[in-house]
């Protein structure tokens, strides 16, 4: 999943942020909420985790709200408070977060209630999904891709975020933290090119200057795995924009 996380410098935050990458997600760390509004218009996040600890950033979280919210494809917003009563904590859900946890934290239960939001959005009716877009239901947001071709059997081509694999038919490719990442931002668009600074945005969410020729590497690494085990899932070089992911069945 790619995070957006909103804290400040606090232990807490810390813990989070740490958990979130051993996770393999990829996360983005603002330290304030106008800034994570502002972030999140302009770069497409599953999930806003916003850690607000103290009066002042609480209010400034709840005046925020609804501009996180009423983003393109909106995340799901999860406000992590302290001391707040049951009234204020209905405040934040009616300014637009999906939920409102107060301490003491369970990294396991943030993450599921992430999972069991995201599994609400992708069953609601509202919006019709191409076939080709379809979501994995035990993996809410994680996009599984089905590739055919004339006389031959489907294969599908998603990432089990379990056992931090690649599974394209019977065939399974054992990932890297950062390997995991860079397919799962080309698996969103699968069968389009994307471009080099978006992979980098996404896979080294944590570093704020990357050597270009860091891509170049893990794919290159992804590359030599897939042919030994899924030769049929391959990156393609777009030629001074990117790299893109397809399969031949």
């Amino acid at each position: 999943m790619r995070i957006l996380l909103i804290a400040t410098n606090h232990p807490e935050a810390t813990w989070l942020h740490k958990a979130f990458r051993e996770s393999a997600h990829s996360v983005q760390r603002v330290d304030n909420s106008r800034d994570g509004a502002f972030v999140a218009a302009h770069d497409p996040f599953d999930a806003v985790v916003a850690l607000a600890m103290e009066s002042g950033t609480q209010f400034d979280l709840l005046n925020a709200l609804p501009a996180l919210s009423a983003v393109d494809e909106a995340p799901v917003i999860i406000a992590l408070v302290r001391g707040l009563d049951a009234g204020q904590r209905v405040r934040m859900l009616r300014a637009g977060a999906d939920a409102c946890l107060t301490p003491p934290y369970s990294f396991i239960e943030i993450q599921e209630r992430i999972t069991a939001l995201q599994r609400m959005a992708t069953t609601a009716p509202a919006k019709v999904m191409q076939p080709a877009q379809a979501i994995q239901a035990t993996q809410p947001r994680q996009p599984v891709r089905t590739t055919q071709t004339s006389g031959s059997l489907p294969i599908t081509v998603h990432l089990d975020a379990a056992t931090r694999e690649l599974v394209a038919g019977v065939g399974r490719v054992a990932l890297t933290r950062r390997e995991y990442q860079l397919l799962e931002c080309l698996l969103r668009r699968f069968d389009a090119p994307v471009p080099r600074d978006q992979l980098i945005r996404y896979a080294w969410s944590e570093k704020e200057e990357v050597d270009p020729a860091c891509v170049n590497l893990v794919v290159s690494r992804l590359r030599r795995k897939l042919a030994g085990r899924c030769p049929q899932v391959r990156i393609d070089t777009v030629s001074r924009f990117g790299y893109q992911l397809s399969a031949q069945a």
